[in-house]
């Protein structure tokens, strides 16, 4: 490693993790939005998850309904959908489209009841890959990085290492305008969101916009689309509320915060990453543009969003699949933040084992394929003594990681506060160092858990809030300062009894509380209030128990 890169990336390691602590939830808008950008992040929310029938245009061929559909693991974020791309590879590896219009997607399901719409995979192919669907959060901010930043992360790397720019001539730009670095896509081959917004809308749903207003042929033959699709293109415009849907989904992913991170920063496996190499392309910090065409809660902003948003040439653990000017093995730096709520990792989706530790593994293991180069890191990796790969992968499982989410089930609740050793209620007052268990619960990083911490706890909390000695503050909050004791240790005060079934503990058992058991209950297992027949998880059954017990306690 070059000695101007490793002076680079000990600055940004030492640098701020990002503007504020992390967020609570993914997604999360950006938190300096004004009102009137907050009203267009939650419209365009709604339009990401609006579900298309073919009256409004969908097909004749799709992957899928809505952005949501795909983009759902969390909501706007990853997928665990696979889509095939295909093709014909010949003897010296070079590949080649089969479609005559040179679309490699397919469009596997077929929406029209017409069985001559459908789109079948040539019998000449011979290379097809399967592609998971990417997601990052934090669209916006990745936008708002600088040209200059970019290509100057390149200019450090070592030769060997070195990434490459896919230089791509955006849909939205007029003709002969300067080509844009391509940063989204497991390719990189698109420069902004609307454009990626726009080409996975018709690509992916055969819904069409103002800015690609034709979808992809079945097969690629346009007399066959025109005798498969009855609604006139642009399929979607501007609705009866003043809204462009192509503008409002691109505003909704433009305007969201990056994933959560916890702890923030601080760990021992950050400072493994760059030293085995990781970070030359895995670049930890970037700062967002100052220009004054940007909003202000885009501008200027540092994030870690670890990718260096280049090409890089993977060897055998490639796509095989060319794209644009982005040859067939090279694929794009995945940006690291929200790792630990990929439901998959690579770009086919290999590693989806359910540990998150084991995923990373598998996708560690991934990146040292003949060719690679990634490969001499992967061998740092494998050299390094067995606690030291753990602290690696412990750092890796907190980016996307909810901040007080004890047992990693994307929600925080009960368990997260009375769990032993790490519960926020054992937790409470300690001084931390980023590598001990309970820094989960330091949000703001200032090495203790404290009343802030309290606060945004308060939150973060996703299951009902009780106040059952009707004394005005949250109950946990009582417990937690010792106003009300709790020698039971499970979370509530001991001056409360608990009725069977009274789940907002009001004192009775009624319409509130089967909201409750569905809303934030269900299908809890781990200190569950909900779970009345003692199953060990909150199901059907626990509500014929409810009704059992409904009335006043």
């Amino acid at each position: 490693m070059s000695s101007s890169l490793s002076l680079l990336l000990v600055v940004a390691l030492a640098s701020s993790p990002g503007d504020g602590a992390s967020p609570l939830r993914f997604p999360e808008p950006l938190g300096t939005l004004d009102s009137s950008q907050l009203d267009q992040y939650e419209f365009g929310r709604v339009q990401y998850g609006r579900q298309f029938d073919v009256a409004s245009g969908l097909g004749p061929t799709v992957n899928n309904e809505s952005c949501a559909l795909c983009h759902g693991h969390p909501f706007g974020g990853w997928g665990i959908q696979r889509v095939t791309r295909f093709g014909f590879m010949d003897s010296s590896g070079e590949f080649q489209p089969l479609d005559p219009l040179g679309d490699t997607l397919w469009q596997h399901v077929l929406v029209v009841d017409d069985q001559e719409c459908a789109e079948e995979i040539p019998a000449d192919v011979n290379h097809s890959s399967l592609r998971i669907t990417l997601g990052s959060g934090g669209y916006g901010l990745i936008e708002s990085i600088r040209t200059d930043d970019i290509l100057e992360i390149q200019a450090l790397q070592p030769p060997d290492l070195r990434g490459i720019v896919h230089w791509v001539e955006s849909i939205e730009d007029p003709a002969g305008a300067k080509p844009r670095i391509g940063r989204f896509g497991w390719k990189a081959q698109e420069a902004t969101i609307l454009a990626f917004s726009a080409k996975a809308a018709s690509d992916e749903m055969g819904v069409t916009t103002w800015l690609v207003p034709n979808e992809p042929p079945p097969n690629g033959d346009l007399e066959q689309l025109a005798q498969c699709d009855e609604v006139a293109d642009p399929e979607t415009g501007v609705d009866v509320e003043g809204f462009d849907y192509l503008y409002s989904i691109s505003d909704f992913q433009r305007f969201m915060a990056p994933p959560p991170r916890a702890p923030i920063s601080g760990m021992r496996g950050e400072l493994i990453m760059a030293e085995i190499g990781c970070t030359t392309c895995h670049t930890p910090h970037f700062t967002t543009s100052e220009s004054r065409e940007l909003e202000e809660a885009l501008r200027g902003k540092s994030i870690q969003p670890y990718s260096d948003f280049l090409l890089h040439d993977m060897g055998a653990a490639g796509d095989g699949i060319q794209e644009g000017q982005a040859e067939e093995w090279w694929m794009k730096t995945t940006p690291l933040w929200g790792l630990s709520s990929q439901p998959a990792s690579w770009h086919d989706g290999r590693c989806a084992q359910l540990d998150i530790e084991e995923r990373l593994s598998c996708a560690i293991s991934a990146h040292g394929s003949k060719g690679s180069q990634a490969l001499e890191s992967v061998q740092s990796f494998n050299s390094l003594a067995p606690d030291r790969q753990q602290d690696l992968l412990t750092f890796l499982a907190s980016l996307g990681r909810r901040p007080f989410d004890v047992d990693r089930n994307g929600l925080v609740d009960r368990f997260d506060l009375i769990s032993e050793l790490d519960g926020f209620a054992d937790c409470f007052g300690l001084k931390v160092t980023p590598d001990e268990s309970c820094s989960i619960h330091d949000h703001d990083a200032d090495g203790e858990i404290d009343l802030d911490d309290l606060e945004s706890f308060s939150v973060a909390w996703d299951a009902i809030k009780t106040d059952c000695n009707e004394n005005g503050q949250w109950d946990v909050t009582d417990v937690i300062l010792g106003s009300s004791p709790d020698l039971d240790g499970d979370g509530l005060p001991d001056e409360c009894s608990l009725c069977p079934g009274d789940i907002d503990l009001d004192g009775k058992v009624d319409v509130d509380d089967l909201l409750a058991l569905i809303s934030f209950e269900w299908g809890c297992s781990d200190a569950c209030i909900g779970d009345l027949d003692s199953s060990g998880t909150v199901d059907a059954v626990d509500v014929l128990y409810l009704i059992i017990f409904w009335g006043s306690c």
